[in-house]
């Protein structure tokens, strides 16, 4: 029916004669020829099949060749039709024309004329199919690419040379707040309106760029886009110009995506390792630190062990070593900050330690603390430096909060946590310490609350958002919970459930049991001043000392002991020996010598695993540096006591 091979024709006239002889004349050309000899005949049929070109007489009985052709037109719009009259007055042709006719012809009809009519039919059915399948095909490209377009994740949005939408997807409905139908034909910077974050003034439209340079261009950085509700969007995106076939610009397409959370996570990655490179360079500085501390302390300990109390330098050498115990405080929390490494426990005195962190912490501050205790406290199994920081973070946050002064209340009580409340608190049920400071500050928004153990959050213009998200962390590794409530203007609420022990313990007092002993000690140090402290501190306490400097001379020298049958008693070995062999390595070979060998390994890294774990590496016991007197000579008389 769409070619000229296969056309379908209906001659329609009452003279069965006309049809015949146009039957006749046509019967070599490539048509299907059907006839009919009145109106509603030639209707029938073309209900029944389908007519391509109708060829109708004008005066017929019953129904006109005008009327049928009015019906025709109606009923079926692409059928063409052919007027034919023996009158040809110029209205019949007129209103045939009118009514949507293609051609009028007068009788007697000229084959050849018909002929040509004929032709120019099939030749407009040709066209006409050729404009159906490319409008179909077109059809089909504008749902590909609307389907396409809009399988994209990123926002995609065109425009025409005047800079007005005529495209739009829906993830650019999503991001813009901008339907698609109220987006058609608005200027592009009414829906896409951008900005710099950061001095928040207005961007420059894309698309006149592109317009203007012809190029593809890019947003600069920190560009924002403000969406129809007034919310904003980091984004990051590109325009380019369209070009049809010859090149020419005829619109501009421009490809945008929400960078929001990109954007927090690049920051969040950036803030992680600048804090991995402070936390290297903080572990480094404090192990250094440590050596030379360990130099200071031990020192100024052994000139306090030589003269009388009364003497007017003991109180001097008292307030130094007082001063060096703080700053040892302090390179602990660094190396807690850098390593964040298991703790080390002991039975510890949690009312001691919070009554010196706190004289510590507010003294001239103006802020008052209460500390209050529950009868026969148990003793808190916890790392002494770690949970002290811990304390001091939330005792720092108070007194801040309190620029007026106001007191800070601290209740230390034992806790049972049972199964029935395992869901209430996110803790392993046993015996714990349960800490409660609260203060009279300016309070936490709700909304705040939550975030505040989030690392780099802080309300504060200089503050680092560290804090207690380390407090937290340190809490965590002790097995032991940390949590905040608060209200603005009623101050802030910090519990902390630490695991106990049933055993009181009091505050640990100065020792003054002189540590006297007899037995060959080994002393492994790359720093000679600590090596050398170390043996004055064991020969003062009787002992007979000897350092080496790293683990190859140590070993060395342990198998020409064995050897002459003169063991030594204890090896004190140095974790890390920088170029050299150091104690964690040290230790097996150690073993593999002497397998009842006792060492001790000590070091400026308190945190490292090896310190908190020692036992699995094979040593007796371990020395956090820096150290004084009776802490050396306590634990080595300790081991000296043990069976083998």
């Amino acid at each position: 029916m769409t070619t000229k091979q296969s056309l379908s024709v209906l001659l329609v006239d009452d003279e069965l004669r006309i049809t015949e002889l146009l039957s006749f004349t046509l019967r070599k050309q490539p048509y299907e020829i059907t006839t009919a000899q009145f109106g509603q005949q030639a209707l029938d049929i073309m209900g029944e099949q389908s007519i391509d070109i109708l060829v109708t007489d004008i005066r017929m009985p019953g129904m006109s060749g005008l009327e049928l052709t009015r019906r025709v037109r109606t009923e079926h719009p692409h059928t063409q039709v052919i007027i034919v009259s023996a009158h040809g007055d110029l209205d019949s042709a007129v209103e045939a024309l009118k009514l949507g006719a293609v051609d009028f012809l007068q009788k007697p009809v000229d084959p050849k004329v018909l002929q040509l009519s004929l032709n120019s039919s099939a030749e407009k059915f040709r066209l006409r199919a050729e404009l159906n399948i490319a409008n179909r095909a077109l059809e089909q490209e504008k749902e590909t690419l609307a389907v396409t377009v809009n399988s994209i994740g990123d926002a995609v949005i065109a425009t025409d040379l005047d800079g007005n939408i005529t495209l739009m997807n829906r993830v650019a409905e999503e991001l813009t707040g901008w339907l698609r139908d109220d987006a058609y034909t608005e200027p592009l910077t009414k829906v896409f309106h951008i900005i710099n974050e950061k001095t928040r003034a207005i961007c420059e439209n894309p698309v006149e760029k592109v317009l203007k340079t012809g190029r593809i261009i890019g947003l600069a950085n920190h560009t924002v886009l403000l969406a129809k509700d007034g919310s904003e969007i980091s984004i990051a995106d590109s325009a380019a110009p369209i070009r049809n076939s010859h090149s020419e610009i005829i619109g501009t397409v421009l490809v945008f995506r929400d960078v929001t959370h990109e954007n927090i996570l690049n920051a969040e990655l950036s803030k992680t390792k600048k804090l991995e490179s402070v936390g290297l360079l903080a572990g480094g500085i404090a192990h250094d630190f440590n050596n030379v501390l360990t130099g200071i302390m031990g020192n100024i300990n052994l000139a306090r062990g030589l003269i009388n109390k009364d003497h007017e330098a003991s109180a001097f050498l008292e307030i130094a070593e007082s001063a060096s115990k703080r700053a040892s405080k302090l390179t602990h929390q660094l190396l807690t900050f850098s390593k964040g490494g298991e703790p080390i426990v002991e039975l510890t005195s949690i009312y001691s330690l919070i009554h010196e962190c706190a004289h510590f912490t507010l003294t001239g501050s103006g802020v008052a603390c209460r500390i209050d205790q529950g009868a026969e406290l148990w003793g808190a199994i916890i790392d002494p430096g770690q949970i002290d920081q811990v304390i001091q973070n939330i005792l720092l946050n108070a007194r801040q909060a309190m620029p007026e002064g106001g007191t800070i209340n601290i209740l230390c009580e034992n806790f049972i946590h049972s199964d029935n409340e395992q869901k209430v608190l996110p803790i392993d049920p046993g015996d714990y310490l349960r800490i409660v400071i609260s203060d009279e500050g300016i309070g936490i928004p709700a909304e705040l609350v939550e975030k505040i153990f989030d690392p780099y959050f802080t309300t504060k213009q200089k503050g680092s958002g560290l804090g207690m998200a380390v407090s937290q962390a340190i809490i965590n590794k002790h097995r032991g919970f940390i949590g905040c409530t608060s209200k603005p203007g009623q101050g802030s609420v910090f519990t902390i459930y630490l695991p106990a022990e049933r055993k009181p313990v009091t505050k640990k007092v100065a020792e003054t049991t002189k540590h006297k002993g007899s037995g060959k000690i080994m002393v492994m140090d790359d720093e000679a001043m600590i090596a050398t402290l170390a043996e004055n501190m064991l020969e003062s306490c009787g002992y007979n000392a000897v350092s080496v400097c790293d683990g190859e001379e140590a070993l060395e020298l342990y198998k020409e002991a064995m050897d002459s049958s003169q063991t030594y008693d204890i090896v004190i070995m140095d974790l890390t020996i920088p170029g050299g062999l150091g104690g964690k390595e040290a230790i097996s070979k150690l073993l593999a010598i002497d397998p009842k060998a006792t060492a001790i390994v000590s070091s400026g890294y308190s945190n490292d695993p090896v310190m908190a774990n020692y036992r699995d590496y094979g040593f007796k016991g371990c020395l956090s540096k820096p150290y004084l007197k009776d802490s050396l000579a306590g634990l080595v008389s300790k081991l000296m006591s043990e069976p083998d």
